[in-house]
């Protein structure tokens, strides 16, 4: 939500629109309201699209999810980038994903099809001082908290750890990032 307030300043161009993804979760009526009430407020297009199904079986929710939310952005009228909001925890949690689960290094790539991602170099908590800042509210989804999931365990109960053998991962990642 503060990214969006922010690409929604009066001194920005109109934002063609907003994409809200429906995960099918115990959030997802919250989530999909408080996002509808911010567009029609804001007098934005909001595409709302849904995963209803589980899947298949011995398949991870978390990359299931991953590949569904991209066939959708690839759904989605126009051909204008789509900017998601990833910021540089997120790519330092992946770089961790990436070491510990997937046995290379690589953090989260700017573009994938067209979805883009500038805001790589914030951190988490610039974005909610900003957010506090300007009054933005959000709401955050309680999954997030839930480490069944990967990369929740690795935000949750590794990062932490990661953080304190090295003090300076954010700049390992930042370094990654803008090498690319």
């Amino acid at each position: 939500m503060a990214v969006l307030h922010f690409l929604n300043k009066p001194s920005k161009d109109n934002l063609a629109g907003v994409v809200h993804i429906d995960h099918n979760t115990s959030h997802a009526v919250e989530a999909k309201r408080f996002v509808e009430q911010y567009c029609n407020k804001e007098n934005i297009e909001c595409f709302t699209y849904e995963i209803g199904d589980d899947p298949p079986a011995g398949e991870s929710k978390e990359n299931w999810w991953r590949e569904k939310r991209y066939s959708i952005f690839n759904e989605v009228p126009g051909n204008e980038s789509i900017i998601l909001a990833h910021q540089l925890d997120d790519c330092v949690e992946e770089y961790l994903m990436c070491a510990l689960v997937r046995g290379f290094r690589a953090t989260i790539p700017y573009q994938h099809g067209r979805c883009i991602r500038p805001f790589r170099l914030w951190r988490k908590e610039d974005i909610r001082k900003y957010a506090d800042k300007h009054g933005v509210e959000y709401v955050e989804d309680p999954s997030n908290k839930d480490t069944r999931f990967k990369r929740n365990l690795i935000r949750e109960k590794i990062m932490p750890y990661a953080l304190e053998l090295n003090p300076g991962l954010y700049n390992i990642v930042q370094r990654l990032i803008e090498d690319e």
